[in-house]
């Protein structure tokens, strides 16, 4: 296994692994469930942008930064047509737990795209699967996330769906979305195996799993 690369990189994965620890425990103790809820969207912010921003510090690839401002813009611009419209993902709307929201979408969630993709991404290029099927299955992988993320992001009021089920068009638009903006990554030949990525995709997927099934 690859040793840290430095002890910024050991301190950045451990406060992840340890925010989501501690904010796992605090989501299954009713008692403090309520307060949680109430910083969500903050925590979201703040884990996200010490993610990023250690994955571009460190790279200092240009193209990677291109891409993620890009990606960021363009995927909350989808999000917010889909919110006003329901032609891309369906009826839905964002719940009182997304508190920091512009237009309806909350501020946080093209960063959590972002984040997303070049977490699995990341994944899938450090299991040294040829490149040209890591856009396919970072896609499906990223599909298989929000499907474990669904049940519980309703629960918390993240969103709601219409009719309170999910449609099949929601995981048909997370798909070839993932699949277009995880495409440009390959094309540029943009390598993203920073281990924190990897950790905080792992991390977050385990904490949806442990709340849908507990």
């Amino acid at each position: 296994m690859r040793a840290f690369t430095s002890n910024k990189e050991y301190w950045f994965t451990l406060i992840i692994v340890l925010l989501f620890t501690a904010g796992l425990a605090f989501h299954l103790i009713p008692f403090t469930l309520p307060y949680v809820l109430a910083i969500t969207d903050i925590t979201m912010l703040a884990t996200n942008s010490i993610v990023l921003y250690f994955i571009l510090s460190s790279q200092k690839n240009y193209t990677l930064l291109y891409w993620s401002i890009g990606t960021f813009v363009l995927t909350f611009l989808t999000e917010l047509v889909g919110v006003e419209t329901g032609k891309i993902f369906g009826q839905y709307h964002y719940g009182d737990t997304m508190l920091i929201q512009l237009f309806n979408v909350p501020v946080v969630i093209g960063m959590n795209w972002v984040i997303l993709m070049l977490g699995s991404y990341s994944l899938l290029q450090w299991t040294r699967i040829k490149t040209v099927f890591v856009p396919f299955l970072s896609s499906l992988l990223i599909v298989g996330f929000d499907f474990v993320m669904e049940e519980v992001a309703m629960r918390l009021d993240y969103w709601q769906w219409t009719g309170d089920k999910v449609p099949m068009q929601n995981y048909i638009a997370w798909f070839f979305i993932s699949l277009f903006f995880s495409s440009i990554l390959s094309i540029l030949k943009v390598r993203v195996q920073d281990r924190i990525l990897r950790v905080y995709f792992l991390v977050q997927l385990g904490f949806f799993l442990v709340l849908r099934f507990f």
